[in-house]
């Protein structure tokens, strides 16, 4: 369950404090509004996408994981 009280960060783009929240367990909850503009309709093929290294984590790895930084 979420705490009725907000935190604040500063962004470190130089830009207003953005909201957060904390859990009773103290998880730090925190989101932001993309304003960005993104085409529709882009296919990634099954072989781009088993291309994009990523860390499955122990649990639910199919839906938990990181999406890691490409081979240089």
């Amino acid at each position: 369950m979420l705490e009725e009280t907000q935190d604040t960060e500063e962004s470190t783009r130089g830009e207003s404090p953005r909201p957060a929240t904390r859990t009773r367990s103290r998880l730090r909850v925190q989101a932001e509004l993309d304003q960005g503009s993104y085409p529709l309709g882009v296919r990634v093929s099954d072989r781009e996408l088993a291309a994009v290294p990523l860390q499955r984590h122990g649990w639910h790895g199919e839906w938990n994981y990181t999406v890691l930084p490409a081979a240089a």
